[in-house]
């Protein structure tokens, strides 16, 4: 099976509610027209806190996630068309490869927001290493502590293989973290192990993930999720 992802941007300007009917309502059901055989949104429903340990970015953003057969005809162009023609404002698209060392089991039907926020997050390779030590380090390494220290619910990883659309920015990795409940991922002390751990434990990520993340590349952005077809 083959991921396709699409990163569609929209400025603070536009209000969060105007941009999650403009990608659920207007979109989504063009997309879902051209029949994909996988298919979910994450997208920035609403605003982010005003303070919050984690550096949320307050544009707004949609990943769009399609998944096709291995054997499908050249899926990338037919999708980057469909993608394209829909969406006029700033987009970028990619090839990944995907694997989930956390998932849940659904229960919630297609169409209908999935429990909980989510944690999108955006980066690039440290400069320098090569792409081996970056999946290694990723894979082998921050995984392991990450799943330790946060209380994740459902855990993607995305590697990036290659670019689909022109002009798409340089991606090395896109995260999808999603936690079963709002608190979990909004309260540092939930989020980074407890009142006791919480200062090591951010000290612990933030060390490992200098040693193979470009730190200047990160965006994160606090999303809800939204299966469409599956």
């Amino acid at each position: 099976m083959i991921k396709l992802v699409f990163l569609l941007r929209s400025n603070v300007s536009e209000p969060a509610n105007s941009f999650r009917e403009r990608i659920l309502l207007e979109l989504s059901p063009r997309i879902l027209g051209c029949k994909p055989m996988r298919y979910k949104i994450n997208l920035t429903s609403a605003d982010p806190p005003r303070i919050s340990i984690t550096p949320y970015r307050r544009d707004r953003i949609a990943l769009i996630s399609i998944w096709e057969p291995a054997a499908s005809t050249d899926p990338a162009a037919r999708w980057s068309g469909i993608i394209g023609e829909a969406w006029d404002g700033p987009c970028a698209g990619y090839r990944v490869e995907e694997s989930q060392p956390v998932a849940y089991k659904r229960s919630w039907p297609a169409g209908s927001q999935t429990p909980g926020l989510g944690l999108l997050t955006l980066f690039r390779s440290r400069p320098g290493i090569s792409q081996d030590d970056f999946i290694r380090m990723w894979h082998q390494g921050h995984t392991p502590l990450g799943m330790r220290i946060h209380p994740l619910w459902n855990y993607v990883r995305n590697v990036v293989t290659d670019s689909i659309l022109p002009d798409s920015p340089v991606l090395g990795g896109i995260v999808e973290e999603h936690c079963r409940c709002s608190a979990d991922l909004l309260n540092p002390v939930r989020f980074f192990g407890g009142p006791i751990d919480m200062v090591p434990n951010m000290l612990r990520i933030g060390l490992d993930i200098r040693k193979w993340m470009d730190f200047g590349s990160i965006e994160n952005y606090l999303v809800t999720e939204h299966w469409i077809k599956d």
